[in-house]
């Protein structure tokens, strides 16, 4: 596996506006939790939305991720546990603390391109 996309900072994506996003983080614990277990007919039969619609207005939020997937997920329980701003736990890996480097790639035609990228 490699990561094609990623964010370079990730609390603003788990606290828009300083609110928990409540609906992106467990929908994304959810698909984690389920992504090699879960077969096409069982995920049209029984799309997440249905499981989790009810558990939005659950409280208190600790135990959605248990509720969602069976177990407790660690980085859910992270993330609703490192609420503050400026908190160090977000600090880690951010684009800031790398330089510029050469990554050479393929194209869809076979052709090599290299691309200068920011990391």
């Amino acid at each position: 596996m490699a990561i094609q996309n990623s964010a370079s900072e990730f609390r603003s994506y788990t606290y828009p506006g300083g609110a928990f996003a409540l609906d992106s983080t467990l929908s994304w614990t959810h698909l984690v939790s389920h992504q090699e277990r879960t077969n096409l007919l069982w995920s049209l039969l029984f799309p997440a939305s249905r499981t989790l619609r009810p558990l939005f207005a659950h409280l208190p939020l600790r135990d959605l991720d248990t509720l969602a997937t069976g177990s407790p997920v660690s980085f859910f329980q992270e993330w609703l546990a490192h609420n503050e701003p400026g908190d160090p736990y977000w600090h880690g890996g951010g684009a800031t603390r790398c330089g510029l480097v050469f990554i050479p790639s393929w194209s869809a035609k076979h052709t090599r391109e290299p691309f200068e990228m920011l990391l």
